[in-house]
């Protein structure tokens, strides 16, 4: 897995143990091989018994679905042989070859000066913006002496294509990474203003009656 040291410093360990077990998941779909991790960041799948033309086959859906996926990186090195040969020689081939290739992705960071080798995502949240799948949540701040609401704190969450709600921790580290969270954080101003004009001027039926009439702070999470 591409980056995972700094998945893990920037992000925390919980979503770096996410994106293993996604990765591994993404594995065991795909190839007909068992799969072992062997370390932090590292699979191994061996794959007895398989022509080479479908050993080919397996790793070029593998490859693409990668590509595709958007959260997890991956270099992949791997070694072929038709006849019977010493498992330890095959694993060394593979990995000089997942080397290169995870040589070749750090190259690629240093030369673009990005942090990772994701595709830009601007287009497609604006689209899904327009489309309406992301939604602000308030949650109110009371004071506990008066009892009173004082402002509130804004929660984005965003709608799946099934219908179900995404949780943040599944969407925002990504935008994070490629850059593209500011137009989240737009759109949420934007709704939050927009909330706070109707709520002064009690026009709004979503929230309580008791809400301040002077303006009041909102923050964003």
């Amino acid at each position: 897995i591409n980056g995972m040291k700094k998945i893990n410093s920037t992000y925390g360990t919980s979503y770096g143990d996410y994106i293993i077990r996604k990765t591994g998941q993404l594995i065991k779909q795909t190839l007909s091989g068992l799969a072992f991790r062997t370390n932090g960041d590292e699979f191994v799948i061996l794959m007895e018994n398989i022509a080479q033309e479908d050993f080919e086959k397996e790793l070029i859906e593998l490859r693409e679905i990668f590509q595709q996926e958007r959260e997890c990186n991956v270099s992949i090195g791997c070694a072929w042989r038709s006849q019977e040969e010493n498992t330890r020689t095959l694993l060394l081939q593979a990995e000089e070859m997942k080397l290169a290739e995870k040589k070749a992705y750090y190259h690629t960071i240093l030369q673009e000066g990005r942090e990772t080798g994701y595709t830009s995502l601007s287009g497609e949240v604006a689209k899904e913006i327009r489309e309406g799948r992301f939604v602000v949540y308030y949650q109110p701040q009371i004071d506990l002496k008066t009892g009173k609401i004082i402002g509130a704190e804004s929660l984005v969450r965003k709608t799946g294509e099934d219908g179900h709600i995404v949780p943040p921790s599944k969407f925002i580290p990504l935008y994070e990474i490629e850059g593209v969270i500011g137009l989240v954080d737009l759109f949420v101003m934007e709704q939050a203003c927009a909330a706070v004009h109707g709520w002064t001027r009690g026009i709004s039926s979503s929230w309580p009656s008791t809400f301040p009439a002077s303006p009041c702070w909102i923050r964003e999470s």
